[in-house]
């Protein structure tokens, strides 16, 4: 009896699956690190956040392509900036260096960022639908792959607003009164003038907004999992609400999209753009202050419509203060072009134009003091102890070439050879 309990001592201390002795084989008994009813637990809601994960990567997935299919239509209703349209992007092409050429080199540009970032989120499905834990990310990997397909959605959908907004300011002769204009959503329950009707813009902001806020919500209640010493395995939930990070969200986004609808319709970037392209090298000081607002608005639109407010910690996650600073600039920037380019219409709101700038200055003001108020949320429930509390969100420098090589099973992490 004295060898059996020796030989079976010396089978718990190796982490071999079989231990040799005396030329035979005798089984290794893997224990539980923690009590049978914790680990059923455990793995029923490893797999509840898997399957979780996995909807709304897939739901993300089907938005970006949608969003691709979406801007291949005449979004803007320009002839030449569609594929579909009347006088597609490779008619009468007028080659040099002109608008016509840039507006459809970057229409191009658009599309080929898109398709690429179809294509990459496609290459995400291998880690969503992963049931098999690995060494290196233990159950997360699902998880990750949701968040980076959740990017990919919104970088495709900033990049369509910035190239639209950005085409539509070079043409110049293109107000924003048709480039937003919702007037055909009165005929919604005319089912055969909804989307001729509509204009395709409309489709693609609707259609992104929705999907950025349900997506964005949902994929943040999410937990994470992590393997600690002498605890094994843990439920890192998240420990702060949704609620004010969706309405500051709601707000980023509301002044996000009505920016560029006030910018466009005061539009001299381009003149500027044209006279500069010919050669005439004119310094206008309100152009210039306009290309400034359109690039602090391009950060601006990239936050807005990323799912960085849904992150896990809250308030002091990466990327929470972006949005607080560039509304400060585009603050002053807009102050700066009101002052410059209206300085005899200043707060008298007779001037059509000026009053819009104004608008623009009035928004930043009011978001930056939101953002200065809400600076602290979301913030940590009371009463729950977060000093063990592990940031197991993964960081694309960190990525481990190897990881598919060390997948286990799920046990792995609830026994011995997990927990050291």
């Amino acid at each position: 009896m004295g060898f059996l309990r020796s030989f079976a001592r010396k089978a718990q201390q190796t982490d071999d699956e079989f231990v040799k002795t005396y030329g035979g084989y005798i089984m290794r008994r893997t224990k539980y690190t923690q009590p049978r009813s914790e680990v059923y637990f455990l793995k029923k809601r490893v797999s509840r956040t898997r399957t979780k994960a996995i909807w709304v990567g897939f739901f993300y997935l089907l938005g970006t392509i949608a969003l691709a299919a979406l801007a291949v239509l005449p979004t803007l209703n320009i002839d030449y900036i569609s594929i579909l349209g009347e006088k597609p992007v490779w008619a009468d092409l007028k080659l040099g260096l002109n608008v016509d050429t840039i507006s459809r080199a970057l229409y191009i540009i658009m599309l080929v960022i898109l398709l690429v970032n179809v294509f990459v989120s496609i290459a995400k499905i291998d880690w969503l639908y992963k049931k098999k834990a690995s060494k290196t990310y233990g159950f997360n990997r699902n998880v990750y792959a949701m968040q980076e397909m959740g990017q990919i959605f919104s970088a495709s959908f900033s990049v369509i607003l910035i190239g639209n907004v950005l085409i539509a300011l070079l043409n110049g002769n293109y107000g924003s009164a048709e480039l937003l204009s919702f007037e055909g959503f009165k005929d919604l329950f005319n089912e055969s003038q909804f989307l001729p009707a509509v204009p395709h813009v409309a489709l693609i902001i609707g259609a992104g907004v929705v999907l950025h806020f349900v997506l964005g919500v949902w994929g943040a209640k999410i937990s994470l999992f992590s393997v600690e010493d002498g605890s094994g395995v843990v439920e890192n939930k998240r420990q702060m609400g949704r609620f004010a990070p969706f309405i500051r969200n709601l707000l980023q986004v509301i002044v996000s999209l009505v920016i560029p609808t006030m910018l466009l319709q005061v539009n001299s970037i381009d003149v500027f753009v044209k006279n500069a392209l010919n050669g005439t090298i004119v310094v206008d000081i309100p152009a210039i202050l306009q290309i400034v607002i359109f690039i602090i608005w391009a950060v601006l639109i990239v936050h807005a419509t990323n799912i960085t407010e849904y992150n896990l910690d809250g308030a002091e996650g990466n990327g929470m203060k972006n949005f607080k600073v560039f509304i400060a600039l585009m603050l002053v920037a807009a102050g700066a072009l009101y002052a410059m380019a209206y300085p005899e219409s200043l707060f008298k709101f007779e001037d059509v134009d000026a009053t819009k700038v104004l608008i623009i200055a009035g928004l930043s003001l009011v978001m930056f003091i939101i953002e200065i108020l809400m600076r602290n949320a979301p913030a940590f429930v009371d009463g729950i102890d977060y000093s063990n509390f592990e940031d197991v969100q993964i960081k694309n420098a960190e990525r481990n070439p190897f990881a598919s090589a060390d997948e286990v099973d799920m046990d792995y992490f609830f026994t011995d050879r997990a927990v050291r």
